[in-house]
């Protein structure tokens, strides 16, 4: 490891917890071993299960999980992980074959992923970044003096007319019992429409109640849903109450109904028609009384002609839909979006204290953005929290994008240009940093010695 990475690492307070996880075993053991070393505490995990019984039981401060974990899927660990505990900043491993799952879990909120074999030093850099943000983000949080309310039509920055007409709908169906169903990509911001809607709603003054139906196994999803009564099963030590039960005169929000399972489906149903339920190992009949909003990414059309989702749940739900344009196609929002986010960063008076390089912003425009305002409000609170100076470069820019923004030619012949300009820009930064060692630039960069060398005599860095 460098000087300069050992001396960061030193920064880091010593009871730093970091969750390992991995099928392999002796990866978990080596891995440990060496962040050990530095300071850090670490917890193994070789699956699912064992991964989430640490992750509820021990004050985890990062997690760094294999997007493949034999039979299971990383990604949806991540998923479960980011629903339980938002704040944790969780770094994906994969194989290089694997990019597009990696992709897919920055859209989910991971912080970064790396590729494996695994560089440690990179590693390290990438693990240090990601509890640097974590706790300016905790600490911005828990600031003494309180930042001034901010209203859900604020967290609705736009000036795309698509979405200005989606967000004119959703108000004039606020003050109804009309059930509302909101599609989009990850990440379009489905939530914050659900809360646009409630604060207009005649439950206002009552909190939302939101479930993410794809946390939850099958066979845990009933008891979320309905509650249990004290001693129906082992560990029911206390009766609980569902969430059909707690969104009483207020707003249930049930958000990845696509992946439900269709026995849900069927039970989730007869609740919306009767309005009845009764909790798990209970006679009693509750009634309830709510108004409901859903979401999904999925496309239920397919899902209906699969019979994957039940045909009269669906049109119990859609009465009216709401659908969220994803941000490459509305990308003059993006410096609005921006400014924002950079504002609740830093300030109460709504006043930016960075710049961003003309170059960044470039290649934030030109970005495809698969994870859409939730990847850009990462990239941006990563780079603020990085940024050593009053501008954001792109060598503050998280590595996850630049390798994307790299990877990715360009609709357009001026985003093409953009790209070369941060390739080069990358390439001599990168090489600057490691004292012009083409071996390790090359490896950071993810690129051969060979292809490095083309592309140095390209840009006339020799």
């Amino acid at each position: 490891m460098n000087d300069t990475s050992a001396a960061c690492i030193k920064t880091m307070q010593k009871n730093t917890s970091v969750l390992i996880v991995d099928d392999k075993l002796k990866l978990c053991r080596s891995l440990a071993e060496n962040f050990e070393t530095l300071g850090y505490q670490c917890e193994i995990a070789t699956d699912g299960a064992a991964a989430m019984e640490f992750f509820r039981s021990t004050g985890i401060d990062a997690a760094i999980v294999d997007v493949r974990l034999d039979a299971e899927s990383g990604v949806h660990l991540l998923e479960t992980m980011k629903t339980l505990d938002p704040t944790v900043p969780v770094i994906m491993m994969t194989a290089y074959a694997e990019i597009d799952s990696a992709v897919e879990s920055i859209k989910k909120g991971a912080f970064d992923y790396v590729q494996k074999p695994i560089a440690f030093d990179h590693l390290v850099e990438v693990l240090e970044n990601a509890i640097r943000v974590s706790q300016v983000q905790k600490a911005r949080a828990g600031e003494g003096a309180p930042r001034p309310e901010r209203s859900s039509t604020d967290n609705l920055v736009t000036q795309d007319p698509a979405l200005l007409e989606v967000i004119d709908k959703a108000e004039r169906v606020a003050d109804t019992d009309l059930p509302i169903l909101i599609l989009g990509e990850s990440g379009t911001g489905k939530e914050l429409l659900a809360e646009f809607v409630h604060a207009r709603s005649r439950y206002r003054d009552h909190e939302m109640i939101r479930v993410n139906c794809s946390a939850f196994q099958e066979s845990l999803i009933d008891s979320e849903l309905f509650g249990y009564q004290k001693g129906s099963f082992t560990g029911a030590d206390d009766t609980f109450p569902g969430v059909f039960e707690r969104a009483h005169n207020s707003t249930l929000f049930l958000d990845e109904i696509g992946d439900m399972h269709l026995a849900t489906q069927t039970r989730i149903l007869r609740t919306l028609q009767d309005l009845q339920f009764r909790r798990v190992g209970g006679s009693e009949t509750l009634s309830t009384r709510f108004r409901l909003i859903t979401a999904t990414n999925k496309s239920l059309d397919t899902m209906l002609s699969t019979q994957e989702f039940r045909e009269d749940l669906f049109y119990r739900l859609n009465t009216v839909t709401l659908q969220l344009p994803p941000l490459r196609d509305r990308k003059d929002d993006i410096p609005l979006l921006i400014n924002d986010f950079l504002s609740r960063f830093f300030t109460r008076d709504k006043t930016p204290t960075l710049q961003i390089d003309q170059t960044v912003m470039d290649a934030l425009m030109c970005h495809f953005w698969p994870g859409n305002i939730r990847e850009l409000k990462n990239v941006v609170e990563y780079a603020a929290a990085i940024c050593r100076t009053g501008t954001i470069k792109l060598t503050d820019l998280p590595h996850s994008f630049t390798a994307g923004a790299l990877a990715h030619t360009g609709s357009t012949p001026e985003c093409a240009n953009v790209r070369e300009r941060m390739e080069r820009d990358l390439i001599q930064s990168t090489l600057a940093r490691f004292h012009r060692n083409k071996s390790r630039t090359a490896e950071y960069l993810g690129m051969t010695r060979k292809t490095l060398y083309d592309k140095i005599k390209k840009y006339g860095l020799s």
